[in-house]
């Protein structure tokens, strides 16, 4: 699968600018076979023999070229799964509901099914932007207020019309990072509060190896916290609050199968991708099983970080 593998492939960061040179090059093929053995059709959406993987030298941004976007079709898949548009113990949900006043407006732009809302005092008046025609007709079947309505297609009574704009697990999947996080800020008041939320790369999900879920046409940027930051300023936004998420019970099982493949792999001395078919699906989840096994010799200094970093900015 990884014989004659191009040379690096040199490009351009989508959020700083900064010209990069690949960190790993991945065959398409064994990206879609691997969300083929999840059930997911990728079809028409990586049309190109190779994945070139970058690390922005300067923000700290990882991202992918040649860009592939998921699409309704994609999403609509994926929201079959009842875990996808969430789970109990969302640290950016409790974090932001605290903040948010009774009687405030409130936008969550890529909102899904609208979970959000359940968090939120019944005053709150709650807008839910999304995409996938699935997920906004389950919101609606739910009785939320989710329109499916593109952030580039803006009416005019949204500029500036909203106390609190909220992003949870969307910047990840964007592909033009201005085209998507202008509007965004342009719905916030001025002295309002812009809320993301995304993986962290600085997490165990860095290290995870063929993990599917954290690769295109789903996620297509990786961030961590010099690259938010390095968003807020680039926005003009003030750094409000920046927290990581603590371990939750939901992951415990994919942190153990990193953490112990990462010490195996160091042990023999086998170099790690992040895509890699010399180590098969069944090895990996023998790993968790014996991880699951042997957790508590993970020692907690090991595991601090946990999925999210969740950041607060002011405009």
């Amino acid at each position: 699968m990884f014989e004659n593998i191009p040379n690096k492939y040199t490009c351009v960061c989508p959020l700083c600018g900064v010209s990069n040179v690949s960190i790993e090059t991945v065959a398409t093929p064994f990206i879609t076979k691997l969300w083929i053995s999840m059930g997911v059709d990728v079809s028409g959406m990586l049309n190109f023999p190779w994945l070139f993987k970058f690390k922005c030298t300067c923000c700290q941004l990882g991202y992918y070229y040649p860009e592939a976007c998921g699409n309704d079709k994609f999403y609509s898949q994926l929201s079959k799964w009842d875990w996808y548009y969430g789970h109990e113990g969302k640290t950016e949900y409790s974090i932001v509901s605290s903040l948010v006043q009774n009687g405030e407006k409130l936008i969550d732009v890529g909102c899904g099914i609208g979970e959000f809302c359940r968090y939120l005092d019944a005053s709150v008046q709650f807008t839910g932007l999304e995409l996938s025609t699935k997920a906004v007709g389950i919101a609606k079947s739910l009785g939320r207020n989710v329109l499916q309505l593109n952030i580039k297609e803006l009416p005019e009574n949204y500029i500036s019309a909203f106390d609190f704009v909220t992003c949870f697990q969307v910047l990840e999947h964007v592909q033009v990072i201005d085209d998507f996080f202008k509007p965004l800020v342009s719905m916030c008041r001025q002295g309002g509060i812009i809320c993301l939320a995304v993986p962290n790369s600085d997490s165990f999900l860095g290290e995870a190896v063929n993990h599917i879920m954290n690769a295109p046409p789903h996620h297509l940027l990786h961030w961590c916290e010099k690259s938010l930051r390095f968003l807020a300023t680039k926005y003009h936004l003030e750094v409000f609050q920046y927290t990581e998420e603590p371990i939750q019970g939901v992951h415990l099982r994919a942190i153990h199968t990193v953490y112990w493949a990462r010490y195996i792999s160091n042990f023999f001395h086998i170099e790690r991708r992040s895509f890699d078919s010399r180590i098969r699906l069944k090895f990996v989840n023998f790993l968790s099983r014996i991880a699951s096994i042997f957790s508590s010799v993970l020692h907690p200094s090991m595991i601090q970080k946990g999925q999210s970093s969740i950041i607060i900015l002011r405009k």
